[in-house]
């Protein structure tokens, strides 16, 4: 028992006032659907150029298909409306659905704190049961869902660039990835 403004509680009592709070300012996704064609290690589930385009909002002319050293790996050229390409790539990587869980549980720890480190920010994606890890100094977005053990890994900036220019970039890298998401559901 332990004395909290002048009751006695038990610790069990205590950790579950915590648990209240930390449920309710953490970012739960609230559903699980069936992601597995997105979420394989085996072979990465490509955009078409005009699935591209539609994810991105802009016209079909402006999505190539970019160079990929590996068959796992989507690359694409992306002229945005300020004339600038973008190189966006994305691929799957095995870490574990424990890695996977305790790298959501930090984000959510960070943002509960409002420590936000270089931009590192968590967001629950459109579908509402996907996580979206941004990393922006990286040039980096994750897709992770807590019942799958590889992560999308997206890249859409090299380093070098301001923090301003990624943060637009990583805008369209936003919409592929809820795209990407929407598409597989099941």
């Amino acid at each position: 028992m332990l004395p909290i403004n002048n009751t006695m509680l038990s610790v069990t009592s205590i950790s579950c006032l915590l648990i209240g709070i930390i449920s309710t300012t953490n970012i739960t996704a609230k559903e699980n659907a069936d992601y597995s064609s997105l979420f394989t290690e085996q072979k990465t589930a490509c955009l078409s150029l005009k699935e591209m385009a539609k994810a991105t909002d802009l016209p079909p002319t402006s999505v190539s298909k970019g160079r990929s050293y590996n068959s796992k790996t989507c690359v694409y050229k992306i002229k945005l409306p300020n004339k600038e390409v973008m190189r966006y790539s994305y691929g799957p990587m095995k870490i574990g659905i424990k890695e996977v869980k305790k790298e959501i549980h930090a984000y959510q720890r960070r943002k509960e704190r409002n420590e936000v480190m270089y931009g590192m920010e968590i967001e629950l994606s459109d579908t509402g049961d996907s996580y979206l890890l941004h990393q922006p100094m990286q040039g980096r977005l994750l897709l992770q869902n807590t019942n799958y053990g590889t992560i999308i890994l997206a890249n859409f900036a090299k380093s070098g660039l301001k923090l301003e220019e990624k943060k637009v970039k990583q805008s369209y890298a936003v919409k592929i990835a809820n795209y990407l998401l929407k598409k597989h559901k099941k």
